[in-house]
């Protein structure tokens, strides 16, 4: 028999321990970009209870990519939370804290997101706005976007003068301290947030040769997947971005990712399923020429018009998942 003092401490603790063979079922969240998803992990997704980093140099596409996230994963069924509205309510199902001050409305519509769902957060010091995270995520919401750890501000500073000297990392205690609680509240609630970061100066030598992301430590610690963003090429109307897996505990790391971003629109989802096409041998590339199937077309672009890519994608996603 059980003994009485441990059957008792499993029935007050039931919501914190379960056998390791119990299926857990998460909420499986997806990027507009195939390849990236099956890069991630084989199912083709990041499950819920996660924390992601997006890193790298200012424009090189991360707030982008988090805009993406988040429009493909509102129409994929995540929880909805309601919220008071005058003498009415409304619903929203992610949530944006804007610490940059730079969150575009019309960019993000143009991508997919549904701003009647999204909740905006522009306080003026950290510990208020994740003190407002932590109350949608006990609600249940899950999609969270932190915009940028750089910009976070700890009370502490915004009591400073501004003749008072700066204190380097002072941000570094109570962001240890709050992502400590985000990851506990990010997982009870299977949901997803995501940290758009940074590389700095390494503090002791001042330079940048060496990549330190800002923030504490513990923002490397808690990150399930990190993203290194990199752009490589520039165009009149689109710039080229790889995406380098730096932190995968969900599948392989060093596997990179490329993508292109149109200028004012967003990421090119077609352009991105034809060069996975190409290197799936779907679509066969001969010099400037496409085929696929019994149609032979000049160039990229005039393949994405002449061609299926609603099948197309289909395939290739098949090819994928099956690797």
């Amino acid at each position: 028999m059980p003994n009485a003092s441990l059957a008792n401490l499993l029935k007050q603790h039931q919501d914190t321990v379960r056998i390791a063979s119990d299926e857990v079922q998460h909420h499986q969240f997806r990027t507009g970009l195939i390849g990236l998803n099956y890069a991630i992990s084989k199912y083709g997704s990041i499950p819920g209870g996660s924390i992601i980093q997006l890193i790298g140099e200012p424009k090189h596409g991360k707030s982008t990519l988090a805009t993406d996230i988040v429009a493909q994963n509102q129409r994929g069924g995540v929880k909805e939370v309601e919220i008071p509205n005058g003498k009415t309510t409304r619903k929203i199902n992610a949530l944006w804290v804007d610490f940059e001050h730079s969150f575009d409305p019309t960019y993000a519509k143009t991508i997919g997101i549904d701003l009647d769902k999204l909740m905006i957060v522009e306080s003026r010091y950290g510990e208020e706005a994740f003190e407002i995270v932590e109350a949608f995520l006990a609600e249940g919401l899950q999609i969270v976007v932190i915009d940028s750890i750089p910009m976070f501000e700890p009370k502490s500073e915004e009591d400073k003068s501004l003749t008072d000297p700066e204190k380097m990392s002072s941000s570094a205690n109570p962001l240890t301290r709050i992502m400590k609680r985000m990851l506990h509240l990010v997982s009870n609630a299977d949901a997803l947030m995501i940290l758009i970061n940074q590389y700095r100066a390494n503090i002791s030598t001042m330079s940048r040769k060496e990549k330190k992301p800002f923030g504490a430590r513990i923002v490397q610690y808690v990150s399930r997947l990190t993203l290194e963003l990199v752009r490589v090429k520039n165009e009149d109307d689109r710039t080229t971005v790889v995406v380098t897996l730096e932190k995968n505990k969900l599948g392989s790391e060093a596997k990179q990712v490329p993508f292109d971003i149109e200028f004012g629109k967003g990421i090119d989802y077609s352009q991105h399923v034809l060069a996975l096409a190409e290197e799936l041998q779907v679509v066969v590339k001969s010099g400037a020429w496409y085929v696929y199937e019994d149609k032979k077309v000049q160039g990229a672009r005039k393949a994405i018009q002449e061609f299926d890519m609603k099948v197309i994608t289909e395939k290739v996603e098949k090819l994928l998942a099956s690797k």
